[in-house]
C-alpha cells in the first residue's frame, strides 16, 4: 500500500503535463484548414490593413487587388493615356501604355492605379487588359486606326486615345527630322543653314510641328500637313503657334533620297527668329533623328 500511494503524485503530474501540451483552442481560432477547405485568400482591404494611395496593379491571372485609397477627383479628371503627342506604331512593334498625368509643364507622372484595358476594333491588334502592353500584329495595314480605353478605378473614369498605324512606304515622313542643309532659290546647291531647324516632327495623324531650339515642350509653330506619294506634293495648313516665320512658304513638293533624307523643294519653313541675315530659300533637306 505504501508503495502504491508514492506512485499517486507521479500520477498526477503526468496528467497535468499532458493537459499543458494540447490546451483548448480559444473560440477565436480556428484549425489550420485542410486542402480541401482552404479559403480565399484576404485582401488587405478586408483585413483594415493600411497601403499608400498608390493601389495595387492588376495581374494577368488574377483579379486585382481593391485600392486602399481612390484618386482625389481633381487628379482623376487629369489623367491620360501615355504615348506622346501622338500614340503611333508600326506593324510589329509593342508599346507598354500608362495611366499618367502631366505636371510641372513636361513631366509625365505615372500612376499606378487600378485599370482595366481593352482595345477596339480587336483584330490586328491586342493588349494585355491588365498590364496594358499594346502589340501590333506584323500584317496589320497601314492607316488603320483603333480605340484604345483604361477604364480606372472600376469604371470611376473611362480615358480613350486613338493609335494610329503607319508604315514608311505608306507614310515616308512620319518621324522626327532635323535639318542638314538648305536649298538656294537659285538652285546653286546646297548650303548649310545660320541657324537650322533642330526638330520637324510629322505626326502619323497629320499634325506636324516645328521648332528651332526645342526646349522641354516648347514648339514654334504646328499645324497638319498632307501629301500625294505620286505627284510627290505637299503642303502645311492650318498653321498657328508661338512664333510663325513671316516669310513661311508652306507648299511645294517632297522626295526620299537614296540616304533616306527628306528633300523639301520650291517651298520655305521659315527663317529662325533671332537670326541675323538669314535669307529666305526655297527648299531643305533633313535628316531622321
Amino acid at each position: 500500500m505504501k508503495k502504491t500511494s508514492s506512485l499517486l503524485p507521479l500520477a498526477a503530474l503526468l496528467i497535468a503535463v499532458l493537459a499543458c501540451s494540447t490546451p483548448e483552442l480559444p473560440p477565436s481560432i480556428t484549425p489550420t484548414p485542410t486542402k480541401a477547405s482552404v479559403q480565399p485568400s484576404r485582401t488587405p482591404a478586408q483585413t483594415g490593413s493600411t497601403q499608400t494611395p498608390i493601389a495595387l496593379a492588376r495581374t494577368a491571372t488574377s483579379t486585382a487587388l481593391p485600392q486602399a485609397t481612390p484618386l482625389d477627383e481633381e487628379t482623376l479628371q487629369r489623367l491620360e493615356i501615355s504615348g506622346g503627342k501622338t500614340l503611333q506604331l508600326q506593324p510589329g512593334e509593342n508599346r507598354q501604355l500608362q495611366v499618367v498625368t502631366l505636371d510641372c509643364c513636361y513631366l509625365y507622372n505615372a500612376w499606378k492605379i487600378l485599370t482595366a484595358w481593352s482595345i477596339q476594333p480587336d483584330q490586328g491588334a491586342s493588349i494585355d487588359p491588365a498590364s496594358g502592353l499594346l502589340i501590333v500584329d506584323a500584317e496589320t495595314p497601314h492607316g488603320t486606326t483603333y480605340t484604345i480605353t483604361a477604364s480606372v478605378e472600376n469604371g470611376r473614369r473611362r480615358i480613350n486615345r486613338t493609335l494610329f498605324i503607319f508604315t514608311p512606304e505608306g507614310n515616308p515622313l512620319a518621324g522626327t527630322w532635323r535639318e542638314a542643309a538648305q536649298l538656294p532659290c537659285s538652285g546653286s546647291g546646297e548650303k548649310l543653314p545660320a541657324e537650322a531647324m533642330r526638330e520637324l516632327i510629322f505626326g502619323a495623324d497629320s499634325t506636324m510641328s516645328a521648332t528651332w531650339m526645342p526646349f522641354e515642350i516648347y514648339k514654334d509653330y504646328w499645324g497638319k500637313y498632307r501629301y500625294e506619294l505620286q505627284s510627290g506634293s505637299f503642303a502645311l495648313s492650318e498653321i498657328s503657334g508661338s512664333y510663325v516665320p513671316a516669310d513661311l512658304d508652306p507648299s511645294g513638293s517632297f522626295e526620299i533620297d537614296e540616304n533616306g533624307d527628306l528633300i523639301l523643294k520650291d517651298m520655305w519653313l521659315g527663317s529662325y527668329q533671332w537670326g541675323e541675315n538669314n535669307p529666305t530659300n526655297c527648299g531643305h533637306r533633313f535628316t531622321h533623328y
